[in-house]
């Protein structure tokens, strides 16, 4: 068998004729005939691969490409757009004269391939994964070309350099051996592998990522370091290379470049940039992404959740910190002073005193070649100010060491370096109220001492000595320690601090420090990337097989109802079948992963439907209302889940509908038989609950473990009675004595008397009933006793538009206190209390805001602010805060309602699926004012169906580790 040779045409960049360049410089293909040529009749790649065993022996798997005629189209309207893009390179500086030019022939010359990316070209891997197993069909191809030598480099002027293969070699490697004196150099380039896996490499000294492994066939794509305005253009050229296969080799060999370099200089280069890359940010003494004392403008990853504890006489800080978003750092903090007693005796014993802060930081801009990163942040922002402080920093990557720099206010900048540089805008500036002066006025956000008095010089260093677990940090601490909180002065020998970080795992560091030239420190981190958590669901049922022949047998819908309820956790509530149709209808199910238990029941579905079903379709009901409807083809979904897509951009198979709509129309074929399962109208779910109390002076932490039962039972109508009794366990609460003043009605401040008076208690006990009262109009009433403290009557409605990301209610209450033993008994304080909110999915970086303005338990009138951020897993960050019409001194401590919540799906961490979510709420506080009541009904719950997003969340993907490898990242 002869070999024939394609040719690519690429600009010339060797200074001779255009035909006689392109055939030396160009990376070229050659192919062998017969695996190129069409497919003549449907079949798995696997079979396909088989059948050219012969001719592929001496072929190179890893730059295979399934070639769909189909794809072609939309390809080349995707080069196109990306002519356009880069087009507009010509008005950034970064370019010279003509490399704009040259970079658009390159992409005129690449063909659109037709490429659809897929798994690796292993037979027997693909047939024992045959939903990885692409079926081909008349027309498409399978280009496996010769293994090359070198790895292509497309440079920033448009021309091409071709570099011999190293296994050791990294992409900064292979840009050095490319780089001309008068070239631009790289700061970010784009990795394109064989198989079309893409990546974002940082290749210079201030941003070196882990090194990547490249293949023979790898593209590299660099733009000029100046150009970081157009990333955008960056990645879909990069893209575009993708759709290329292997890189191939020029025709002329003497153009591969060598690179001049041992095996063992390239691992020892490559051991440095693993090293450069492992310099990641770690917590200070304080929490917050910093050295000891002092911060940085480092962050950490979005979704990532720490807890440190760290020691240093006579401080030991206790510290919760979030990432919700790339450029905010906010979290809350507990200080303990050995030294300084909480209170009298008589009222904390010998506890010591604690301090309660949170703190906030906010990337300005990010790190770029010349551009330090730039963070502005705030200590203690709305506690009693004596760790007050606020901060500008800066930040520097050099190779394997991390820089930085800033001005400090307040506590952490107490020694003073030099004036206030904001004081020549105005005199208040010059000085800072005294910290010790604010005791007793925690709670209000201290907008008067923001940035004002002297100001410390703070910075440092965190060097990654090794590619190892261990990191050295060296700081300029800015505090003097003369004028500490309570009026303490403690010696300081040098302004240095030392200290050593030491990876135990990657979610556990371990710190010791040595700190004012007396002190050493000792801390532990633990940090969880709650955004990218997930589980293998190793302990739920193996999902059903979904093959592409249909069953011949009768249906068992008893059996249908029972298997789709042990793979979901739904119970089906009925099953109605026409000609055509099968559908199946649950009332008051709902998981973060909804979707997931879609394809679930969709499995067990098409495993039972009639052979002559051709449409699928799931109601999801809640108020007897069907709120959303999952409908589907039957043969494009079993084609969705039995073999990978023939196209880059494939649409979901499932159509939802929502609303009305989403009821449909009554089945065409008046033979429609509809079966109805028996669902239990009493439903009895047994837990263990945990209450805590932190910060008082009782204790610092006080607890009460209790057995209990949550009861549902569905009643005709739309009407529901649920119930919630405890009992307790074994607690501490005995330690409880101190109530606190109130200067209000005392709604919550009870909370003790609640606690402690009986052992076991009613919970709650209602009776409701929600329904529809009009299109996208709802309404629900219950009384009965709402929760521990109140009971009464109230009312609900909601105007909540299907798919909107708005929506407006109104609840109205009128209750009373119940009695401390939480039996049917009352108190005497009642109140009428109830609010209108408006509700915002804002659709930016998965941001929902709630606002609620009206009457609490109080009696006082104000709003409560909500601010949500959801991750693609289900987990979410969210804050509140509330003000009403009481005054800071009226409220008492805390001056104002306010905390932090933290959900997370059990589904994100546990080996079996589950619908309940873990919810943390911390208050600094609980105080009487903005106090509002739990109401047994919410209506923008039972309206989820209703929300845009009710099916987007999916597991976060396994770690690389513990994927496959044509799964991984690298």
């Amino acid at each position: 068998m002869t070999d024939s040779i394609l040719v690519r045409v690429f600009t010339p960049t060797c200074g001779v004729a255009l035909v006689i360049a392109t055939l030396l410089c160009a990376p070229a293909r050659v192919m062998a005939g017969s695996p190129d040529e069409p497919v003549a009749q449907p079949q798995r790649l696997s079979a396909w691969l088989e059948a050219h065993a012969a001719a592929l022996a001496d072929r190179y798997p890893l730059g295979a490409m399934w070639l769909v005629d189909a794809e072609r189209v939309s390809q080349q309207q995707e080069r196109e757009a990306l002519l356009t893009q880069v087009a507009r390179l010509r008005q950034s500086p970064a370019y010279q004269p003509g490399d704009v030019d040259r970079l658009l022939e390159v992409i005129r010359a690449l063909p659109a391939t037709g490429r659809v990316r897929t798994a690796a070209v292993d037979g027997r891997w693909l047939e024992a994964n045959p939903a990885r197993d692409p079926m081909l069909q008349p027309g498409d191809r399978l280009h496996v070309p010769p293994r090359p030598r070198s790895v292509a480099v497309l440079r920033s002027d448009g021309r091409w350099c071709h570099v011999l293969h190293a296994a050791a070699a990294t992409a900064r490697t292979y840009l050095d051996s490319c780089r001309t004196p008068e070239g631009a150099s790289a700061d970010w380039a784009w990795v394109v592998q064989p198989d079309g896996r893409l990546h974002k490499a940082g290749v210079a000294d201030w941003n070196t990522t882990s090194p990547l492994s490249l293949a023979p066939g790898a593209w590299i794509w660099a733009p000029p370091a100046a150009d970081h305005d157009a990333e955008a253009t960056h990645e879909a050229l990069a893209r575009w290379l993708s759709l290329q296969g292997a890189s191939g080799d020029p025709l002329a060999a003497g153009q591969i470049l060598p690179i001049r370099s041992s095996d063992a200089e390239l691992q020892a280069q490559r051991s440095e940039r693993s090293r450069e890359a492992g310099n990641r940010p770690t917590a200070s003494d304080w929490g917050f992404v910093g050295l000891m004392q002092t911060p940085t403008a480092r962050m950490r990853e979005p979704g990532d959740f720490s807890l440190s504890f760290q020691r240093v006489w006579p401080y030991t800080n206790g510290n919760v910190f979030l990432q919700p978003f790339e450029a905010l750092e906010v979290g809350f903090r507990y200080t303990d002073v050995a030294n300084v007693a909480y209170g009298p005796e008589s009222l904390s014993g010998d506890q010591s005193y604690k301090d309660k802060s949170i703190d906030l930081k906010l990337r300005l801009w990010s790190e770029s070649r010349w551009a330090p990163e730039l963070a502005v942040g705030v200590l203690d922002l709305g506690g009693t100010g004596l760790f007050g402080s606020e901060y500008l920093v800066a930040s520097k990557r050099w190779g394997a060491l991390d820089f930085s720099l800033g001005l400090a206010w307040g506590y952490l900048g107490r020694r003073g370096d030099m004036g206030n540089p904001l004081g020549g805008l105005s005199d208040r500036f010059k000085e800072r109220p005294d910290s010790n002066s604010l005791m007793g006025q925690g709670g209000t956000v201290g907008y008067s001492r923001f940035f004002r008095g002297p100001v410390g010089l703070i910075g440092g260093v965190q060097w990654q000595p090794a590619d190892g677990p261990v990191l050295l940090k060296a700081e300029l601490d800015g505090n003097d320690y003369r004028n500490e909180p309570h009026g303490k002065a403690y010696a300081q020998k040098w302004p240095i601090n030392l200290g050593l970080v030491y990876q135990v795992h990657p979610s556990v560091d371990l710190n010791i420090g040595y700190e004012r030239g007396n002190k050493a420190s000792l801390g532990i981190a633990f940090k969880v990337p709650l955004s990218r958590l997930s589980a293998r669901k190793t302990l739920d049922p193996v999902p059903v097989p979904v093959v592409a022949t249909r069953p011949t047998a009768a249906p068992d819908w008893s059996r249908t109802a029972a298997e789709v309820a042990r793979q979901t956790g739904w119970a089906p509530e009925a099953v109605t079948l026409d000609a055509q149709r099968l559908q199946l209808d649950f009332a008051g199910a709902y998981s973060t992963y909804a979707r997931d238990r879609l394809d679930k029941a969709l499995a067990v579905m098409h495993r039972d439907a009639p052979a002559s079903v051709e449409t699928l379709e799931i109601r999801l009901r809640s108020m007897d209302e069907v709120q959303m409807s999952a409908r589907t083809d039957r043969s494009e979904w079993v084609r969705s889940m039995t073999e990978p897509p023939r196209t880059a951009r494939p649409a979901d198979p499932v159509r939802l509908v929502q609303g009305l709509q989403a009821d449909g129309p009554p089945p065409a074929d008046r033979a429609a038989v509809r079966t109805e399962f028996d669902r239990p109208r009493l439903g009895v779910r047994p837990t263990v609950d945990l209450i805590q109390t932190i910060g008082g002076p009782d204790g610092f932490v006080l607890y009460q473990v209790s057995a209990a039962a949550r009861a549902s039972l569905r009643l005709p109508a739309g009407w529901q009675a649920r119930g919630h009794v405890r009992l307790r366990l074994f607690d501490n609460y005995e330690r409880f004595r101190y109530d606190g003043p109130s200067n209000l009605p005392r709604v919550r401040t009870h909370l003790r008397e609640y606690l402690t008076t009986s052992r076991a208690t009613l919970d709650s006990l209602t009776l409701s009933q929600s329904a529809r009262l009009g299109a996208d109009h709802y309404y629900a009433v219950y009384g009965g006793y709402f929760e521990s403290m109140y009971g009464g009557v109230g009312g609900e409605w909601l105007y909540r538009p299907a798919g909107s990301r708005l929506a407006f209610g109104v609840d109205a209450n009128r209750v009373r206190q119940r009695d401390f033993h939480q039996d049917l008994r009352f108190r005497d304080y009642q109140v009428n209390t109830g609010h209108a909110t408006l509700y915002w999915d804002t659709g930016w970086n998965g941001v929902k805001a709630s606002v609620s303005a009206g009457r609490y338990l109080a009696g006082d009138r104000g709003a409560t602010v909500v601010l949500q951020k959801l991750f693609a897993n289900g987990v979410s960050m969210a804050a509140f805060a509330t003000r009403t019409n009481v005054s800071a001194a009226q409220f008492g401590e805390g001056s104002f309602d306010k905390g932090i919540v933290v959900g997370i799906p059990f589904d994100a961490f546990l080996p079996r699926s589950s619908a309940l979510t873990a919810s943390f709420l911390w208050r600094p506080l609980t105080r009487d004012g903005g106090a509002m009541v739990v109401r047994p009904v919410n209506l923008m719950g039972d309206t989820v169906w209703l929300d845009p997003t009710a099916l987007s969340y999916r597991s976060a993907p396994l770690p690389d580790g513990e994927l496959p490898p044509d799964d991984r990242a690298d």
